[in-house]
């Protein structure tokens, strides 16, 4: 706990030197490890995180902070296709978790996978039917791939919905 005062007081190398004495005691804690992968992050100490998140996942599988903290980690690295698999397994623990999937969109699209990211943004849609900046976003995409039918309809809900905003009068132009 003393490393959790820590990091909230901004001593991140003494918050991790907290973290490491403690899990030292007890190495079976993933939230601790996590934790710990969480501060060296924060440091850009991204090999010694990818572990603390690798032990983590190994007591506790469905840890997704474990796993998108790994995401974050080879993202940094610049391992995307890592980070990629990594956001991926996120969403599936937690599929309904709507910054997980606005983090796997934009994943898809530095990938340039823009079928995926536009499936996902549908799969959004339906989850989070208020997120408009998801739906102008989609309108966008379905236009980028020339299905304009679909880009006009679902620029004509956002303004039936939202009204005439000017992000809605843009995405219209």
């Amino acid at each position: 706990w003393r490393g959790r005062l820590d990091a909230a007081q901004g001593k991140l190398i003494q918050a991790i030197a907290d973290s490491r004495q403690g899990l030292s005691s007890r190495p079976i804690y993933s939230e601790g490890h996590r934790m710990l992968g969480d501060l060296l992050l924060q440091t850009n100490s991204f090999a010694e995180a990818i572990e603390q998140y690798n032990q983590a996942l190994m007591q506790k599988p469905d840890d997704v902070g474990a796993v998108r903290g790994l995401a974050d980690a080879y993202d940094k690295r610049g391992e995307y296709d890592k980070a990629l698999d990594a956001i991926r397994r996120a969403v599936q623990i937690d599929p309904t978790n709507e910054q997980l999937i606005n983090l796997y969109i934009s994943y898809e699209e530095q990938h340039g996978n823009v079928g995926r990211a536009l499936e996902l943004r549908r799969q959004l849609r339906q989850l989070a039917p208020k997120n408009y900046a998801n739906r102008r976003r989609l309108a966008i995409g379905y236009a980028q791939i020339k299905r304009y039918d679909d880009a006009f309809a679902e620029v004509q809900d956002l303004l039936k919905e939202e009204g005439q905003t000017r992000a809605n009068v843009a995405t219209h132009a």
